[in-house]
């Protein structure tokens, strides 16, 4: 039997920022841009007042919430002493955020320049970010019994309590929470996330070609992550049946600990580092031929970032560095290449009408493979998190002939003993690189003065290459080390356009 009731993600909220910014042309070959902006964080407010935070000292303390009566130890809501309001956290108001950017011209002779920027950028989380809060007990409560006494016909007849719903979506003093609640939690004074950016380049200008080099460099600070206040405790005896019993909340403070369950937390904590360089090469349209190339050399390392309150991102609470690895989105090199042909104007009439007038296009791209995490699909810890990986055992973890049937080695891992985690970072298997060539060929005929017919050919993937995806990674999966999916086929499409 399973009741509970409608969640209401009435979040708003307010923004607003100053800034103040100046351009000086120091001299003819050197200008600098230079400004500051005032962006204060103001967190969301939800228009029913379903706001809570959970504070472990305070439930250590026993202190409970004036507002709601029956509310276990730990818990502050809108109307308590403490709250910021019908927000999840105080805001902040002292976010500044300067730039600076310098060009220099060398000669002054406009062939040459050399560029160097560096500014802050806060971020403003979207509005489904802290949609999971008014999933909270008591307001999105849910319930399962299983095999109630009472039937269907009265199924809290034996519930602690009796019958938490007592009227559809009735918001009063006296709603009852229920045991092993599950909860979303943000820290009351909570950091916004912060961006600090920089780059250096060097643009020169050689005939036709324009060459740049190019660093470019970010650093995160306070970015969002996840962690479990909540986790089960090993110890002997210890199993999946009985996690709930050996939550640390339960240990601490047992009158009250049995109301909670799992407790994701908002950790502000987090940090991620970008490096890159970018190598290009552009030339513009000159005889019928234009040409850019460029080549990403980068590196991205990160906590276990999240884009909503979805409970733990690390699997070790205590840790945040056993999961800082590899960004998902890592790509080490990326290489781009697109072209464009125009056909010459041929003096002969016929030759003209013929081969005249077409226009060939293409983009090429080529990347390495990004990175996944091998986890073992069980909670081997017993700590009631998810997500936990499997230990590597060999140094090379692919098969000896990858195909999409059998791409990793399953030999290659095992699982964790009980009670302890790996210590195999996430994101650190490779995945497969693509290639995407796309082709495009085009003709416009000229009908009379105002009407002219356009024809134009495209192909995506040109060489039906197959761009397989990630594999199978849950040594748990009878499809571990396969590869399922994968991206477009070879697909054509032909237009005709006429125009008058």
């Amino acid at each position: 039997f399973v009741q509970g009731n409608p969640v209401y993600d009435n979040d708003k909220s307010n923004y607003f920022g100053l800034y103040i910014q100046d351009s000086w042309k120091v001299n003819r070959r050197l200008s600098v841009n230079y400004g500051l902006r005032w962006e204060p964080f103001q967190p969301e407010t939800n228009s029913n007042g379903f706001a809570s935070s959970f504070d472990l000292g305070r439930f250590a303390a026993g202190t409970r919430s004036s507002v709601y009566k029956n509310a276990p130890a730990g818990l502050l809501f809108p109307g308590d002493s403490g709250f910021p309001g019908t927000s999840n956290t105080f805001g902040k108001k002292g976010d500044f955020a300067p730039r600076l950017g310098i060009v220099y011209d060398p000669k002054g002779d406009g062939r040459m320049t050399i560029r160097a920027s560096y500014g802050i950028f806060y971020d403003t989380p979207q509005l489904f970010f802290f949609t999971r809060v008014a999933n909270n007990p008591p307001w999105g409560a849910q319930i399962s019994l299983t095999s109630p006494k009472g039937g269907f016909t009265n199924p809290y007849l034996d519930y602690p309590g009796g019958n938490p719903f007592p009227a559809l979506n009735a918001v009063s003093k006296d709603m009852q929470f229920p045991a092993a609640g599950v909860y979303v939690n943000v820290p009351l004074h909570m950091q916004p996330s912060y961006l600090q950016q920089w780059n250096l380049s060097v643009q020169k200008q050689m005939g036709e070609w324009l060459l740049s080099a190019t660093y470019l460099g970010n650093k995160t600070t306070h970015l969002w992550t996840g962690t479990e206040l909540n986790p089960a405790v090993f110890g002997a005896g210890a199993t999946t049946g009985n996690t709930q019993a050996r939550r640390i909340l339960n240990s601490i403070n047992p009158t009250y600990g049995s109301a909670y369950s799992t407790i994701g937390q908002v950790d502000d904590g987090g940090v991620a580092m970008y490096n890159g360089m970018l190598l290009s090469a552009q030339r513009r349209l000159a005889r019928n031929f234009s040409v850019l190339a460029n080549w990403t050399l980068s590196h991205c390392t990160s906590d276990p970032e999240t884009t909503e309150i979805t409970g733990p991102t690390y699997t070790n609470p205590q840790s945040r560095a056993a999961d800082r690895a590899n960004c998902s989105a890592d790509r080490r090199h990326v290489v781009n290449l697109s072209t464009v042909f125009k056909a010459p104007k041929f003096s002969n009439r016929w030759v003209e009408r013929t081969a005249g007038g077409w226009q060939l296009s293409n983009i090429i791209r080529a990347q390495t493979g990004g990175y996944t995490s091998i986890t073992t699909g069980v909670d081997n810890a017993l700590t009631g998190i998810g997500g936990q990986r499997a230990t590597q055992l060999l140094q090379n973890v692919y098969d000896a002939n990858p195909t999409v049937d059998h791409y990793l080695n399953r030999a290659a891992f095992g699982s964790p003993v009980n009670g302890t985690l790996s210590t195999m970072r996430p994101n650190n298997v490779q995945l497969n690189g693509s290639l995407q060539v796309d082709m495009n060929l085009s003709r416009t005929f000229q009908i009379r003065e105002r009407q002219s017919l356009q024809f134009r050919a495209e192909v995506f993937n040109l060489p039906n290459r197959l761009n397989a995806g990630a594999p199978t990674t849950g040594l748990n999966s009878t499809n571990f080390g396969k590869i399922t999916t994968a991206s477009d086929p070879r697909i054509m499409q032909f237009a005709l356009k006429y125009l008058f």
